[in-house]
């Protein structure tokens, strides 16, 4: 199910990444992979809130 958030249209269910650069430290490779797979599955919707920074969420 799609949303619309001013003239964007993003999927209903997001992706927090912050698990993959804060919590768990799983390193890049398969940080790109969880990406990749959320990507495939349909997901629009990356949250890469300004507090994971330390981490490069917004790469």
């Amino acid at each position: 199910m799609d949303r619309i958030l001013g003239s964007f249209k993003t999927t209903s269910i997001g992706f927090g990444e912050m698990p993959l650069t804060i919590e768990n430290n799983l390193g890049h490779d398969i940080g790109i992979e969880t990406i990749h797979a959320a990507l495939d599955a349909g997901c629009t919707h990356i949250d890469t809130a300004w507090a994971y920074y330390c981490s490069g969420g917004e790469e």
